[in-house]
């Protein structure tokens, strides 16, 4: 069995693959699975856990510094992708796995970004692996939604639902509603976000029609996403 930093002195920096961080982010998930992370990261055993884990399935040994400064080389590029790709005129392709622009607004971001260029010219097949992992909004959601919420979540959630239920009645007495019966549970059940977010991304998706039927078609994580947009787009018009 390869030995890890519990057992050895310092090692030298680690020049890490695609294989390698495909081992790293699912030793990083079974740590979660197993309760040793919390809201302020993982836990030093699970670091030592995962190192280990890492070293006996690549046969090469790995520290805990290995795994720490790895783990933190791999948020700093996803929150790097996920900013460019939430921006306007930005997404992500799916089958190519890299960053989805046209040529001329890449152009025109890059000028400004020079610094930028290398994630444009990358795949990133791990992209949803590294965002289960490093996204400090998505990261544990599976986790978290098996819980039962507490009570005092129960209370906010019903805050923000009669807010918005008082907001719809307001909209309809105007007769300009559309049918959209599912918006009010579909945000609703997006946490993370504060009770005035909420009610000013439904004012917006009422008025927004078209957006509002792409909102509904959307899976959770993707509906964050938009949710964000939205609400960055709102702040920029005050």
């Amino acid at each position: 069995m390869a030995t890890t930093a519990s057992t050895t002195k310092k090692k030298r920096n680690v020049a890490w693959n695609g294989t390698m961080d495909g081992v790293f982010l699912a030793a990083l998930k079974n740590q979660i699975a197993e309760g040793q992370e919390t809201g302020a990261g993982f836990k030093e055993c699970a670091y030592n856990a995962v190192a280990q884990e890492v070293s006996d399935v690549l046969n090469k040994t790995f520290t805990k510094d290995n795994v720490k400064n790895r783990l933190k080389t791999l948020k700093t590029t996803y929150r790097t992708l996920n900013s460019i790709i939430n921006l306007s005129g930005f997404g992500w392709d799916e089958t190519l796995c890299k960053i989805s622009v046209d040529e001329e607004v890449k152009n025109d971001y890059l000028k400004l970004h020079p610094e930028k260029q290398r994630f444009f010219s990358k795949r990133y097949p791990l992209y949803k692996e590294m965002k289960a992992i490093c996204d400090d909004d998505y990261a544990r959601g599976e986790e978290k939604s098996k819980k039962r919420l507490n009570p005092a979540l129960l209370s906010e959630l019903h805050v923000v639902s009669s807010s918005i239920n008082r907001v719809a009645d307001a909209i309809i007495s105007t007769g300009e509603v559309h049918s959209l019966p599912d918006l009010k549970d579909a945000l609703l059940n997006i946490a993370g976000f504060a009770k005035g977010e909420l009610i000013d991304a439904y004012v917006y998706l009422h008025g927004h029609h078209k957006e509002a039927e792409a909102f509904l078609s959307l899976d959770e994580m993707d509906r964050v996403d938009m949710l964000r947009h939205i609400l960055r787009r709102l702040a920029m018009q005050l």
